[in-house]
């Protein structure tokens, strides 16, 4: 089982990224399928059974996160996974916090991750030969955060799909039950 920490636009917003995409970049030989469409906050990678649930049992003890609004406005290009990207000129708080919680849910798990900056980033294609051209409109989306994912990454035949298996709102409130004497 390999798994990752994430969030995701929702629909509308995803669709709107990839009819942006479609009209202002060259076509990709590998675009992301919008479905697959996130943001990771921690790559998990190969989990058991056990790692998993020590995940689930310590999201279920997160409540300091309120929802938040993501901008994605501005592109990006990575030369040794050869991917594309858009992310944010601006990281919130709380997209932060996230990812710092997506590490510590590791640590609890005893799942090593890799030491490196969190760049928030929604991977739009893979295999670029070359760094595609900047897009005739610069990015710009507005997404509404109110929720995390842990997601299933599953190979078949027609691609990897990145399949939703637990999510966690955003701004719970833990609630404390009073026994009347």
């Amino acid at each position: 089982m390999r798994y990752f920490l994430a969030i995701e636009p929702d629909s509308r917003c995803k669709l709107a990224i990839e009819t942006w995409r479609d009209k202002s970049l060259p076509a990709f030989n590998s675009p992301v399928p919008v479905c697959n469409f996130h943001i990771t906050l921690a790559f998990y990678g190969r989990i058991t059974e056990a790692q998993l649930e020590q995940i689930c049992q310590f999201m279920d003890q997160q409540t300091e996160v309120k929802t938040f609004d993501l901008r994605l406005d501005m592109q990006g290009y990575w030369s040794k996974p050869k991917a594309f990207w858009i992310g944010c000129k601006t990281v919130p708080d709380e997209l932060l916090s996230l990812a710092k919680i997506g590490r510590k849910a590791a640590r609890v798990a005893n799942i090593p991750l890799q030491n490196q900056t969190y760049i928030p980033h929604l991977t739009l294609a893979r295999k670029c030969a070359v760094e595609p051209p900047c897009a005739l409109i610069e990015p710009d989306f507005e997404v509404k955060i109110k929720e995390f994912s842990l997601y299933e990454s599953v190979s078949t035949e027609s691609g990897v799909r990145y399949f939703k298996r637990f999510s966690w709102p955003l701004g719970r409130v833990n609630l404390c039950i009073i026994f009347e004497q």
